[in-house]
C-alpha cells in the first residue's frame, strides 16, 4: 500500500535560464518501444532487442528463427 504524499511546488526562478526558466528534461520514452516489442513477441514468438523494428528486420528475425 503506497502512503498518501503531498506534492509542494517550489517556485525559484533560475538566473541562467530567460525569465528565470529551467529546463525539466526530456521524458522517458523506453516504454514505448517496449510495448512495440512485447507485441511482436506475442505474434510471432520472437524477441526484438533492438530498434527500429521495421518489418523487415522482424521478416529477418523470424526466418532465423526458424532456421531458414
Amino acid at each position: 500500500m503506497i502512503p498518501p504524499i503531498e506534492t509542494v511546488h517550489v517556485e525559484v526562478p533560475s538566473e541562467h535560464g530567460a525569465y528565470g526558466s529551467k529546463g525539466i528534461g526530456e521524458p522517458c520514452a523506453v516504454p514505448g518501444a517496449a510495448a512495440v516489442g512485447n507485441a511482436i513477441r506475442a505474434l510471432t514468438g520472437v524477441r526484438m532487442n533492438q530498434i527500429p523494428m521495421r518489418p523487415e528486420v522482424v521478416a529477418k528475425r523470424l526466418w532465423e528463427a526458424n532456421g531458414k
